[in-house]
């Protein structure tokens, strides 16, 4: 296929001072990306560089056709080299780097895109329909991508089919996932290298399905898959039906990875198809694009893809089902708590992975959960993963690793979760949580279901969205409540508690807690602007937050650490 390729940089044709290029892309998370080196030879006065930098606007065509348009986000000099590296990102790097809280009720994911993108002001060009309605979705301080993310999850998982979100120009498309290219590589012509693995990593051979009200309702199972491999169970809720659809959607087999090197086509993009003719490798058949890189240099063109043998949705959930997932639970570790980011990494010998062996010389094993972790933290002692919102919550790793830019920054534990292929990697991406560290001494509890406090907080939170705040009212179950009234209701009728009908009531019961020292299921006590005593109450959930019947917009999950309810602390009291 003949190319004609220009870079533009702010409209300024700036192809001739270009030496190699490489686009690239990922079907899960991620924006495309343009990477390209500018010529910069050293003393010579009748070169001039381009004045480029970051945040200008970098357009790449082919002919006519705009495969990239998206803002410099890096820049690069290496003077031996004599080149000047930038790298480009298109615009859903500000869908993923953006957060925000939104409640929606009966809303289709199409309009749920529609409005975000409304306020965000982002254009929209081609949005998927659906035509099914949600009957309500929750986020609170999550990012825009995965709020749309998971209102297409809603759609895939009833009717199995996928979506994938693009960027179009500095528009926003979303587009069913899959679609076949008419694209046939072959071992005889171009194919330089090629591989395929197996792994039961992302498998799912049974599915127990629960109702709004979490009671078990039936259950969906692949009787040969448990027979060879064992039971790989997941969990589906559903608000209506028998849930079997939305089960069987979520079996997964055989997780099959593949990867090939050949002579670069542009119209081999992630999220697409192609067909695939090389028997000595075992590829034969249909595969979709996972993750591309494409590389123009010296006038040739060479692509990288990464290919699965089915095509999946990446899926996100939104918060009420991350709530409601997080009950389940194989023990919580005995040790200290702090603020993560957790990365992914895979055994591989370059600059971003580092190779094959651990910090001790020992060879990386992915079957087994490892990580790297800073140096403050012995080799050998274990983590368990909490709030990425991902199959590794709950997850113990043992550190086996460390790297240079394994840091602790501001309180936050950054920690490289060790994985067994880039793709892999590339779906969990970046996330945010909390760490278990711990102290050798096992696992404080069984079930995270069990308590008093977890039942509490998950009365209370279902309610969130539900109950006006009506000052005197305490009937959440009729749809009207003060903050008080709320807190009442909720131990009374849940843990047999009677902590009194106000808030200066309920701030005497129990003992005081520092903030610092609280716990799931404390009350959190607030105090008025003009006076002392108790005027607002809520209970602690967790991680921060706290669920409160709040005068402006009901029952709702807030932060403690939001400057109003910093400046108003007054005490928590431990009524459990």
């Amino acid at each position: 296929m003949s190319l004609n390729l220009k870079v533009e940089w702010k409209g300024n044709d700036i192809t001739s001072t270009i030496s190699s290029i490489t686009w690239s892309g990922s079907a899960y998370s991620s924006a495309r990306s343009l990477e390209f080196s500018v010529v910069n030879p050293a003393g010579d006065t009748h070169f001039k560089t381009p004045d480029i930098k970051l945040g200008d606007l970098i357009c790449f065509y082919n002919g006519n056709d705009k495969l990239f348009h998206g803002k410099l986000t890096k820049r690069e000099r290496k003077g031996e080299a004599g080149t000047i590296t930038y790298t480009a990102q298109d615009y859903m790097l500000y869908l993923i780097r953006s957060k925000g809280t939104y409640k929606f009720k009966k809303k289709k994911p199409e309009q749920i895109t529609q409005l975000i993108c409304k306020d965000l002001k982002i254009k929209t060009k081609s949005i998927a329909k659906t035509n099914m309605k949600i009957k309500k979705l929750l986020f609170q301080d999550k990012e825009y991508y995965n709020m749309i993310l998971a209102a297409y999850s809603k759609a895939y998982k009833k009717t199995g089919t996928s979506y994938q979100l693009i960027m179009d120009g500095d528009k926003l498309s979303v587009i069913k996932k899959g679609s076949m290219l008419n694209v046939t590589l072959d071992q005889k012509e171009g194919i330089t290298e090629s591989s395929y693995e197996q792994s039961t990593d992302s498998m799912v051979n049974k599915v127990a399905i629960y109702n709004s009200k979490n009671k078990r309702i039936g259950t969906v199972s692949n009787k040969n898959w448990i027979k060879a491999y064992g039971t790989y169970q997941d969990s589906v809720t559903v608000d209506s039906g028998n849930g079997k659809k939305e089960a069987e959607n979520t079996l997964s087999g055989l997780d099959t990875s593949a990867s090939l090197t050949a002579i670069g086509d542009i119209r081999c993009k992630a999220g697409y198809g192609i067909k695939i003719n090389d028997v000595d490798s075992g590829l034969c058949g249909k595969f979709w694009i996972e993750n591309d890189s494409h590389v123009f240099e010296n006038g040739t063109h060479m692509m990288t893809l990464e290919l699965t043998f089915k095509n999946v949705m990446e899926t996100e959930d939104d918060d009420t089902e991350s709530n409601a997932s997080s009950i389940k639970s194989t023990g919580i570790l005995n040790g200290k708590r702090v603020k993560a980011l957790f990365t992914a990494y895979y055994p591989a010998s370059n600059k971003m992975e580092g190779g094959y062996y651990d910090c001790k010389g020992k060879k990386l094993d992915p079957s087994k959960y490892t990580c790297a972790a800073p140096s403050s933290i012995k080799y050998g002692n274990e983590i368990q993963v909490l709030g990425t919102k991902t199959s590794r919550d709950k997850k113990v790793h043992r550190v086996n690793d460390r790297g240079g830019a394994i840091k602790v920054v501001n309180g936050v534990y950054h920690f490289d979760l060790l994985m067994k292929t880039k793709a892999q990697c590339n779906r969990f991406g970046k996330r945010t949580g909390y760490a278990i560290i711990g102290n050798g001494t096992g696992y404080k509890q069984t079930s995270a279901s069990n308590t008093k406090a977890d039942k509490v907080i998950k009365k209370a939170k279902s309610f969130i969205g539900e109950v006006k705040y009506v000052y005197g009212a305490s009937s959440p179950q009729s749809g009207k409540s003060d903050c008080s009234g709320f807190t009442s209701y909720v131990f009374r009728t849940t843990a047999g508690k009677n902590i009194g009908r106000t808030a200066l009531a309920q701030s005497q019961k129990g003992t005081k807690v520092q903030k610092k020292n609280l716990k799931k299921g404390d009350l959190v006590i607030f105090q008025g602007t003009y006076k002392a005593g108790a005027s607002h109450v809520g209970i602690y959930a967790g991680s921060g937050k706290f669920v409160h019947c709040s005068s402006s917009g009901g029952v709702k999950v807030s932060n403690l650490n939001d400057s109003y309810y910093v400046k108003h602390w007054q005490q928590g009291r431990r009524v459990l």
